[in-house]
């Protein structure tokens, strides 16, 4: 009998003390394990699972120190100022209020003048001028040109000024009208300011402004402004309606936005000046005669020659040198288009590149975009699929950029004067066919190649092209043979002080 007793009792003894460390194996109630387990006992139970019903409420948070600082309350918002003047920047004030004075300032826009205008503003500040200038109102302008409002023309307004001015064709709206779909105007849009100055040039049409082509003033970022963008901001440029974005370097800043007080600004400037066409004459004009104007030669780009004929490469870093000297001394770089209105320009000169080699895109293109200056690149149109040349892709973009004009090195680049006036006359013509294609724009001059050149070549030529140029020469003068137009070779390795002598 003793003997079971004490077996039971050990048992029950080994029994309490195996019980701890089994249910901390299996996860019971979050025993820990390690010497502390023998802390368990009726009095220290373990803690229940988070999740549990019985789990005590949270704590509540800490109040925090007496000496906190209490949060700093919202700012007031700042009274509008009594003189809606105020509103705008010190410079623009008096241009405002000669505006006013001329009464073509709508009475809700006299205020808040550095704010953006939106496209109904504009709109609604562009009749009232109209109707300023001309003496009538919207509505007798409109019956003067035989043109109505459409009340359905967009879908986003039926306001009576844009509808006017979609009329007069100020507007065509964000999305055009079509025959049986009305378009969008976005009247609460953003307005930028090239989006400003295609307006205002219709505008000035309207008033009876000239249309036409223009020269651009000096901004360095006209190669940013879109095609449909690029004649309005010409004539504002050329008119001095527009100024530019003040900087280190004169920029138009086509995408920026405009505001109240810059469009008020502007209608404020423009006048019957603009009624009066600009004194363009040409290079043939009899008054332009013994002006010299520069033409520059140029070929391939490269560090490391890839022929022989290594005076040809200029180095990238002594072409940057050069067209940082025209950008620095006020040079105005030139297309051949330009040569009918040269007298629009105090220092031209024109920048041309010979066969149309890649490094053409993929060198001097960034660069005439970096200073704002314009070239002129003649192509051999049967490379366009070779390699080392400008493909059909890079030239019409280089072309819509405004900044590269592409003109003839003929179809394949023969030697011109061994040809019979019918194979000249096809060199040319398919030549012709391929630039316009690409470009939307016909060339109009023809780089003969290797400059060779005689009286049958002279005349197949004109009657394709209005300019031909030489390869040598030194510099053209205005009076001179058109279909003879001397160039100024430039070498590798031109110091810039070598460059300048050569252009004076």
């Amino acid at each position: 009998m003793k003997r079971k007793i004490l077996l039971l009792t050990l048992a029950l003894a080994a029994a309490l003390l195996l019980a701890p460390r089994a249910m901390a194996a299996e996860g019971g109630a979050g025993q820990p394990s390690g010497p502390d387990w023998t802390d368990f006992s009726e009095d220290n139970p373990a803690a229940e699972p988070e999740d549990s019903q019985d789990s005590p409420d949270p704590e509540e948070p800490e109040a925090p120190p007496e000496d906190t600082p209490a949060p700093e309350p919202e700012p007031e918002p700042e009274p509008e100022p009594e003189d809606p003047m105020l509103t705008a920047d010190q410079w623009a004030r008096d241009g405002i209020a000669s505006a006013i004075g001329k009464g073509f300032v709508p009475a809700d826009l006299q205020n808040h003048y550095r704010n953006v205008i939106t496209r109904q503003e504009f709109c609604r500040m562009a009749v009232s001028w109209l109707e300023y200038a001309m003496g009538s109102g919207i509505d007798d302008i409109l019956a003067q040109r035989g043109v109505s409002r459409d009340p359905n023309a967009f879908r986003d307004t039926d306001d009576p000024d844009i509808l006017a001015a979609f009329a007069l064709g100020i507007t065509d709206g964000t999305v055009s009208p079509t025959a049986t779909e009305p378009g969008t105007f976005t009247p609460d849009g953003l307005f930028t300011r090239q989006e400003a100055a295609t307006m205002l040039y219709r505008v000035c049409l309207v008033y009876g402004a000239q249309a036409g082509s223009l020269p651009g003033s000096d901004w360095t970022d006209l190669w940013q402004v879109a095609d449909w963008a690029r004649e309005g901001v010409n004539f504002c440029g050329a008119y001095g309606l527009m100024k530019g974005v003040s900087g280190s370097t004169p920029v138009f800043s086509p995408s920026g936005v405009y505001t109240r007080q810059e469009s008020i600004l502007v209608f404020d400037r423009t006048g019957p000046e603009v009624l009066t066409p600009l004194d363009l004459r040409s290079v043939s004009d009899p008054s332009m005669a013994g002006r010299r104007i520069p033409i520059l030669m140029y070929h391939a780009i490269a560090d490391v020659p890839t022929t022989s004929l290594t005076s040809l490469f200029v180095r990238p870093s002594e072409l940057e040198a050069q067209l940082k000297y025209l950008s620095d001394n006020g040079y105005q770089t030139i297309t051949f288009e330009d040569l009918d209105r040269i007298s629009a320009f105090s220092k031209p000169i024109l920048l041309t590149f010979d066969d149309g080699y890649r490094d053409n895109y993929e060198i001097l293109f960034p660069l005439l975009k970096k200073y704002g200056l314009k070239a002129t690149i003649f192509v051999i149109t049967d490379t366009r699929w070779s390699k080392n040349f400008l493909s059909e892709a890079n030239i019409t973009e280089m072309s819509r950029s405004g900044l590269v004009s592409i003109q003839s090195h003929t179809k394949g680049h023969p030697a011109l004067t061994a040809l019979g006036r019918a194979a000249l006359a096809a060199e040319m013509a398919e030549s012709k066919a391929v630039i316009t294609q690409l470009t939307g724009k016909a060339p109009v001059a023809l780089c003969y190649p290797g400059g060779g050149v005689n009286a049958t070549v002279k005349a197949v030529t004109g009657e394709h092209y209005r300019y031909g140029v030489l390869n040598t020469g030194g510099q053209f003068t205005c009076g001179e043979d058109l279909l003879m137009m001397k160039r100024v070779r430039i070498n590798r390795g031109l110091s810039v002080d070598r460059f300048a002598s050569l252009i004076k």
